[in-house]
């Protein structure tokens, strides 16, 4: 194939082709490879840039962007532009043609020549993405699975992603050598997990990983739903549920964590007695779990907050005696976007518990957040009409943590009664304080 259906210089990214010159210009070469080749090939508009150098590693640390090495182990590096990842490896072995022979599937396998125009496909790998449309590994799937243990789950996200089943040979070999993804960085594991949940096939992507043994691994506590059965209108036991939820939300990150984490603990907090069983308590479980599970596979600490408060929410409940107050405090809670998230992670829920359900308060939910919106608005202590500044100068007194009391107090107070949120009523309410 040549450049009809390939590159040209000219039309890649900016921020490629400063690496792709650069590291030329040291005397090196650098081929195109991963998910632009196999976009290109399938007629998509290519996404991900990746890049394989003959330049040794210390030349590609030496880059004048941000190279981060969570994979140096195996050659593997992140070029940071403009915040913008760009993965780049070295050689695994002398030539580009032995190199591809080492990579890890044959429809990863491909690359693309810029200077000659033309593909390089010693194993096949165009065969097997556009006719055969299958997940194989390059030559023995042991040798390349013991080269980078971490290839076990990527063969998984690359048939979730592509839609392609796993050769028999190879996920075999996927299944006896699941085990060895624990000496993997968490970091690798989340990066590869984060496709796989993010993609349209998630509840696919979620069954490989159980059925392959990857699962028992990366989350070995949501196994712990297995046959665990639940009661009244539940179709499924806990961990199908948690399954179900998480393909039902869009392909947002917290909300697909929160969503498969949602009743992580609910086997922890079982309580059966003749004729029945509940799990009471089993949010604020799950929410503790999830928090332990995202921070073991280190996640960010802002990801691992919004989880955790929406999974902590999850049983949150409006109709006509639910107090304004709350659904107000809530709202401050998780701002306009995580309000939505938990209206959206309800859903799920309800749907993922049987979905000939008709449960009409996650409706009459978003319905009096709409109006809410409308209205008054969110409404946090950053708010309020009068800030700190105010508090000392009226109060004459200095910055510390009362200042942060009275501000909270007085927002209590208006997050009852929005109309009191008036710059001239605050500073009037502040004389109560006065003294204390």
């Amino acid at each position: 194939m040549g450049r009809r259906n390939g590159f040209s210089l000219e039309e890649l990214p900016e921020n490629v082709k400063q690496i792709y010159e650069y590291i030329t210009a040291g005397g090196y070469k650098v081929y195109l490879v991963g998910g632009c080749i196999r976009d290109r090939l399938l007629s998509k508009e290519p996404e991900d840039w990746d890049m394989v150098t003959n330049a040794p590693a210390d030349f590609i640390k030496s880059l004048p962007y941000r190279v981060v090495t969570p994979g140096e182990r195996y050659g593997a590096f992140k070029v940071i532009i403009n915040k913008i990842p760009y993965d780049v490896t070295t050689f695994r072995e002398g030539t580009i043609h032995q190199d591809l022979l080492h990579r890890d599937f044959t429809v990863n396998a491909i690359a693309y020549d810029l200077g000659r125009g033309t593909f390089l496909d010693p194993a096949g790998g165009i065969d097997d993405l556009l006719k055969h449309r299958v997940i194989r590994a390059v030559d023995s799937p042991e040798e390349r699975f013991t080269e980078d243990p971490l290839r076990v789950l990527r063969g998984i996200r690359f048939s979730v992603e592509l839609g392609f089943p796993i050769e028999v040979k190879t996920y075999n070999a996927i299944k006896a050598m699941a085990l060895r993804l624990k000496g993997v960085s968490p970091e690798r594991i989340k990066d590869e997990f984060n496709r796989i949940i993010l993609s349209e096939k998630i509840e696919k992507g979620i069954r490989l990983l159980k059925d392959s043994g990857l699962l028992k691994v990366i989350i070995p506590e949501l196994l712990e739903g297995e046959g665990i059965t639940q009661r009244g209108d539940h179709m499924y036991d806990v961990l199908e549920h948690n399954i179900k939820t998480a393909a039902y939300v869009r392909s947002d990150l917290s909300l697909r964590l929160a969503a498969l984490l949602h009743d992580v603990g609910k086997p922890r907090t079982l309580k059966e007695w003749e004729g029945g069983r509940s799990f009471p308590g089993h949010h604020i479980e799950s929410a503790v779990l999830a928090g332990k599970i995202l921070k073991r596979m280190k996640y960010p600490t802002r990801v691992i907050k919004e989880v955790v408060s929406l999974i902590n929410n999850h049983l949150f409940i409006y109709n006509k005696n639910t107090p304004e107050r709350e659904l107000r405090k809530l709202m401050a809670d998780l701002g306009e976007e995580g309000i939505f998230r938990l209206i959206e992670l309800l859903y799920a829920d309800r749907k993922a518990i049987n979905p000939a359900v008709v449960l009409d308060y996650v409706e009459k939910l978003e319905k009096r957040v709409r109006e809410v919106l409308m209205s008054e608005g969110i409404i946090r202590i950053r708010d309020l009409e009068i800030n700190g500044n105010d508090v000392k100068e009226v109060l004459n007194k200095k910055s510390g943590p009362e200042i942060g009391y009275i501000l909270k107090d007085l927002w209590e107070k208006v997050i009852d009664d929005p109309s009191l949120n008036k710059r001239e009523i605050l500073l009037k309410m502040l004389g109560k304080y006065q003294g204390q």
